[in-house]
C-alpha cells in the first residue's frame, strides 16, 4: 500500500506598508474659527513654516494635510505635494514651478496667478478651483478633474490636458496653444475667445460648449463631439474633422457642412465608391478650396504679425512714457530741492551780510577809539603848557621832600602864602598861636621857582 504524499504549503504574507504621514500642526493660528491656518507643521520629523511668503522649495509635504492653509506666494518650487489636502488653501500667485502635485485635493483652492509651470498635477482634484490668470505652460494635468473650475485668461500653452475632466468649466480667453485635450470632456464649458490653435481635441466633448469667437485654426478635431455647441464667430480655418459631430451647432465663420461634404467625398475616394472622374472633380475643387484657405490663413497670420509688432510698439511707447514720467518726477524732486537749498543759502547771506555790518560797525568805533588815544598820546608827550613830558617829568623829581608845591589863583595870577605858629607841651598836642602871617605874591610870565627859610 503506497503511503499517501501530503504536500504542506506555508503561505508568507508579507506586507510592507510604505506611506508619509499626514503631518500634525504643532503650532497653529486660525484653525476651525479662522478662514485660513498659518504656523508650524510637522511631517516625516520636519518642521516646515506654514505662512504667506513661505519659502519651502523642494520641501516633502507628500500626503500632509494642509486644509486651508494660507500660502500666499509662498515659493514652493520643485515641492513634492502629491496625494496633499490642500483643499479651500490659499496658494495665490506661489510659486509651485516644477512641482508634483498629482492626485492632490485642491478643491475650491485659490490658486489665482500661480507659477504651475511643468508642474504634475495629474489626477489632482480642482473642482472648483480659482485658476484665473495661472501659469500652467507644460504643466501635466491628465485625468484631472477641473468641474466647475475657473480657469479664466489662464496660460495653458502645450499643457497635457489628456482626459481631463473641464465639465462647466470657464476658460473665456484661455490661452490652449498646442495643448493636448485628447478625450477632455468639455460639455458646457465657456471657451469665449479662447485660443485653441493646433490644439489636439480629438475625441473631446465639447457638448453645448460656448466657443463664440474662439480660434480653432489648424485644431484636430477628430471623432470629438460639437453637438449644441455655439460656435458664432469661430475661426475654423483648416481643423482635422474626420467624424467630427457637428451635430444641432450654431454656425461659425467657416461653412462646416462644406468641410463635412468634402470630408465625405475623401472617405469615398478611399473606398473606391466614386469614378476617377468624380475624383478629378472633387481633388480640383479640394485644392481650389485649400488654396483659398490658405490664403485666408496667410493673411491673418500678416495681420497677426501686424498686431504684434504694433503691439511691441505701443509696449515700448508705454515704457518710455513711463521712464520720461520718472525722470520729470526726479527732475521735479531735484528742482525742489535746489530751491530749498537757494532759500537756506539766502537765508545764510543774509546773516554773514548783518554779521559783516556789525563788524563794520565795531571797526570804525575802534579806529575812532584809536584815534582819540593818539591825540591824547600827543597831548601827553606835549605836557601842559608846550612842555614836554621829559620836562614835566625833570621837574616833579626837583620837588624835594619837604617841598611844598602852591597852585596859581585862576582869577589873578598869583599865589597866596599864608604862616601859622602851633606850640605844644608833649610834642602830641599842638595849639595854634594868633596871628597868622600871608603874603601875596604875584607870578609874571615864565615859569618861576620860590621858596622860604626861617631866619635866626
Amino acid at each position: 500500500m503506497k503511503k499517501p504524499i501530503i504536500f504542506s504549503v506555508l503561505f508568507f504574507v508579507i506586507s510592507s506598508i510604505s506611506s508619509f504621514g499626514q503631518g500634525v500642526w504643532i503650532e497653529e493660528t486660525g484653525g476651525i474659527f479662522e478662514s485660513l491656518k498659518t504656523g508650524k507643521f510637522e511631517v516625516n520629523g520636519k518642521i516646515y513654516e506654514i505662512h504667506p511668503g513661505s519659502d519651502l522649495s523642494g520641501a516633502n509635504l507628500n500626503g500632509a494635510d494642509l486644509r486651508k492653509a494660507n500660502l500666499e506666494g509662498a515659493i514652493l518650487v520643485g515641492a513634492n505635494l502629491s496625494n496633499a489636502n490642500l483643499s479651500n488653501a490659499n496658494l495665490e500667485e506661489a510659486n509651485l514651478t516644477d512641482s508634483n502635485i498629482q492626485e492632490a485635493n485642491l478643491r475650491e483652492t485659490n490658486l489665482k496667478k500661480t507659477s504651475l509651470s511643468r508642474a504634475i498635477l495629474a489626477g489632482a482634484d480642482l473642482t472648483r478651483a480659482i485658476l484665473t490668470q495661472a501659469d500652467l505652460v507644460n504643466a501635466n494635468l491628465r485625468l484631472a478633474n477641473l468641474r466647475f473650475a475657473n480657469l479664466d485668461k489662464a496660460q495653458l500653452t502645450q499643457a497635457d490636458l489628456a482626459a481631463a475632466d473641464f465639465f462647466q468649466a470657464s476658460l473665456i480667453e484661455a490661452s490652449l496653444y498646442q495643448a493636448n485635450l485628447r478625450s477632455v470632456d468639455l460639455t458646457r464649458a465657456n471657451l469665449n475667445n479662447a485660443a485653441l490653435v493646433a490644439t489636439n481635441l480629438s475625441g473631446a466633448k465639447l457638448i453645448e460648449s460656448n466657443l463664440f469667437n474662439a480660434n480653432l485654426s489648424a485644431a484636430n478635431l477628430r471623432n470629438s463631439n460639437f453637438e449644441g455647441c455655439d460656435l458664432t464667430g469661430a475661426y475654423l480655418d483648416r481643423p482635422i474633422l474626420n467624424n467630427t459631430n457637428f451635430t444641432l451647432i450654431q454656425r461659425g465663420t467657416m461653412d462646416i457642412d462644406n468641410w463635412s461634404n468634402i470630408q465625405a467625398l475623401k472617405n469615398q475616394i478611399e473606398e473606391s465608391s466614386i469614378s476617377p472622374e468624380q475624383a478629378a472633380s472633387i481633388s480640383t475643387n479640394t485644392t481650389k478650396v485649400d488654396a483659398l484657405i490658405s490664403e485666408v490663413t496667410t493673411q491673418f497670420e500678416t495681420l497677426g504679425n501686424n498686431d504684434t509688432v504694433i503691439g511691441e510698439q505701443l509696449t515700448t511707447l508705454g515704457q518710455n512714457d513711463l521712464s520720461i514720467g520718472e525722470q520729470m518726477t526726479i527732475l521735479s524732486d531735484n528742482d525742489q530741492s535746489i530751491t530749498e537749498q537757494m532759500a537756506v543759502l539766502s537765508e545764510n547771506d543774509q546773516s554773514i551780510m548783518a554779521e559783516i555790518n556789525a563788524m563794520k560797525a565795531q571797526l570804525q568805533t575802534l579806529v575812532a577809539q584809536v584815534a582819540e588815544k593818539d591825540q591824547r598820546i600827543a597831548e601827553l608827550e606835549q605836557g601842559d603848557g608846550g612842555q614836554s613830558l621829559e620836562q614835566v617829568l625833570e621837574q616833579v623829581r626837583d620837588a624835594r621832600a619837604g617841598s611844598v608845591v602852591l597852585t596859581v589863583d585862576p582869577e589873578g595870577d598869583n599865589i597866596t602864602l599864608g604862616l601859622t605858629i602851633e606850640q605844644s607841651d608833649n610834642l602830641i598836642e599842638w595849639t595854634k598861636l594868633d596871628g597868622e602871617m600871608t603874603r601875596t605874591i604875584p607870578i609874571p610870565d615864565g615859569k618861576k621857582f620860590y621858596r622860604f627859610a626861617l631866619d635866626k
